[in-house]
């Protein structure tokens, strides 16, 4: 007879701590970025995959690695409402179900009444991501927002080097495969995750 202990990986959405820890507890992880792709695109990777360029073509891997970024926020700018309200819907439909009726609401007749405020949510979310642009924070804004819906990743991807973003990201696979620390690096993303699979 064997035994399995099955780990599950997903994105975050922008989940409550509540669910994700309430998601940990049946060994359902989610990651602090907004989508699993994100990890690729992690300035730190970014730098490290910028330099084995580098090394290879003869560029200069701290240029390489700026005209990823400022090619990054060239697609991001303008985006910032649109991505706000994706990001944000998951944790409004959250709110939402936290006040729906309970048993003992519907057995006092207790009235309940549910409102939320759909457009003051997203104004707050967009003058975040503004914010976080206009303070040149792409670590936050890759791990916030759904930039995989716009042509950020695609550009970060062409200005380092590679033709497209598979390929970059078949680099980035393999140099995790080379690179002890990177790969040290991308697993401490994973926050008790690979802790857990050790210990299963």
């Amino acid at each position: 007879m064997h035994w399995l202990c099955p780990f599950g990986l997903g994105d975050n959405d922008n989940r409550t701590v509540e669910e994700i820890a309430s998601l940990e507890t049946e060994f359902i992880y989610s990651l602090p970025h907004y989508s699993v792709e994100s990890i690729y695109y992690h300035s730190e990777v970014q730098g490290r995959v910028a330099s084995r360029t580098g090394a290879l073509t003869g560029a200069n891997a701290l240029e390489l690695f700026s005209s990823a970024r400022a090619a990054a926020f060239e697609a991001l700018r303008g985006q910032g409402r649109r991505l706000s309200e994706r990001a944000i819907l998951l944790k409004l439909r959250a709110q939402v179900m936290q006040q729906l009726p309970r048993s003992a609401d519907i057995q006092q007749g207790t009235p309940v009444n549910i409102s939320i405020d759909t457009s003051a949510a997203v104004a707050a979310e967009a003058a975040r991501f503004d914010s976080l642009l206009a303070s040149s924070n792409l670590e936050e804004l890759i791990r916030r927002y759904p930039v995989r819906e716009t042509a950020a990743l695609s550009n970060i991807a062409k200005q380092l080097g590679f033709q497209s973003r598979s390929q970059y990201e078949s680099a980035v696979r393999k140099l995790l495969i080379d690179d002890a620390d990177a790969l040290a690096f991308v697993r401490g993303l994973f926050g008790e995750l690979p802790r857990d699979l050790d210990s299963a």
